[in-house]
């Protein structure tokens, strides 16, 4: 078998990868990530079962939406996984382990895979490891039932259509939709969200449900305004990242409101990158360089001098453009980036302050927090408390938060 190219795959993608008999005993397994089949041998019986009966390739997936792709060859059976197709904070993801008594300090945040992407790995490890390959459509004809589509007659779209006329339902016009996403393209930050908040009243529902009615318009008008960022000048992948992100936590929310906040968020964040971008077109290619290069590096120790040679020009000239551009000194940009970085791992991780200006390469806590204060007026302890999401606390601040309730 070539548990080379296996070992090179589930490296790349950071997907766990094993072989076992039908008996569920273990031949290869990949270096890369924790797999609860192998603490739950009860599971991994019940998911080797089900891929023997099938001829092709056997995509499973659990009550948790993990998904698992099963080749069968012989008496052996390659295994891969697991994979998310959503996103799984960290909570969710601590009691998913624990269902397979996984070690915690083995518990990685899995890989995350839209279904085409999964089709695509499932058909290259089925050619590298039983020399047979598979089309996508072949793949999803095999596991329909996990692929099937939603079975919709004529007579349901007729019936709503004429619910839709009876209760006056009103779609947004052509017109309405275009003026926004023109506002968008041009980054026009304040009439835009006050554009989408005009528009809110007189949308009509897109579900019977009013949390998901919100939830569906959070998506579409996110979407909307990736593709309409990307047109403005935004790069592609920063735009959908920026809109996956949104929309990975509105579809997770169980508050209107909040699907709503983050929503105008979405369309504020993708309005600024395209004002942003039209910014950048009025100063220095040296400064916009400068500035991608402290991103990059703003973990390590940056010299002006180092910046200057990388680009061919002199240290004072870098330092004066970037000056005037900015009406910043260098060090003083090195330091907000650093601050910024900072204050997105108080709000979304667990890591401690101390080792959190490490990350960031501040000299010591002491040092981030007088600088943290002097721009956000809060220290960072402060800050992580006052702002940090509900889904991000950890499982015992979120305990304390229920007893303080009480």
């Amino acid at each position: 078998m070539d548990f080379f190219s296996l070992e090179r795959i589930a490296s790349l993608l950071r997907v766990s990868i094993m072989v076992c008999d039908v008996k569920g005993e273990i031949s290869f397994k990949s270096k890369i990530g924790a797999n609860p089949l192998m603490t739950s041998f009860n599971a991994l019986k019940q998911i080797i079962s089900m891929a023997k009966v099938q001829e092709l390739p056997l995509i499973y997936r659990d009550d948790f939406g993990i998904c698992y792709g099963l080749i069968h060859k012989k008496d052996n059976i390659c295994i891969i996984g697991p994979i998310s197709t959503e996103h799984m904070d960290k909570i969710s993801l601590h009691k998913y382990y624990q269902l397979f008594n996984v070690n915690q300090a083995e518990e990685l945040t899995l890989t995350m895979l839209n279904e085409g992407e999964i089709l695509d790995l499932v058909a290259l490890v089925s050619k590298v490891y039983a020399g047979k390959e598979y089309t996508a459509e072949q793949l999803v004809k095999a596991n329909k039932e996990l692929f099937s589509a939603v079975d919709i007659s004529s007579k349901e779209l007729e019936q709503f259509s004429i619910e839709s006329d009876e209760e006056d339902i009103y779609r947004h016009t052509y017109q309405d939709e275009r003026q926004l996403l023109d506002l968008v393209r041009e980054g026009n930050v304040k009439e835009a969200l006050e554009r989408t908040r005009e528009m809110d009243g007189d949308i009509g529902k897109l579900s019977k449900n009013d949390l998901d009615h919100w939830k569906n318009l959070m998506v579409v008008a996110t979407t909307l305004c990736a593709r309409a960022a990307i047109e403005g000048g935004v790069a592609p992948y920063v735009a959908y990242r920026v809109s996956g992100f949104y929309i990975n936590k509105g579809t997770s929310c169980d508050d209107v409101f909040k699907v709503i906040t983050l929503r105008n968020q979405a369309v504020e964040e993708l309005t600024r990158l395209v004002s942003e971008q039209k910014n950048r077109r009025h100063t220095s290619s040296y400064t916009e360089q400068c500035k991608d290069y402290v991103k990059k590096h703003y973990r390590e120790k940056i010299y002006l001098d180092e910046i200057a040679a990388a680009l061919k020009i002199s240290d004072s000239y870098l330092s004066r453009t970037f000056k005037k551009d900015t009406g910043l000194r260098l060090q003083d940009y090195i330091v907000q980036v650093r601050l910024e970085r900072a204050a997105n791992l108080l709000l979304y991780s667990n890591e401690s302050i101390p080792r959190i200006a490490e990350y960031v390469n501040f000299p010591s806590q002491s040092y981030l927090g007088k600088v943290f204060k002097e721009k956000y007026g809060l220290t960072p302890r402060q800050y992580r408390e006052k702002y940090k999401p509900v889904e991000f606390l950890s499982l015992e601040e979120r305990e304390k938060d229920e007893v303080d309730m009480d």
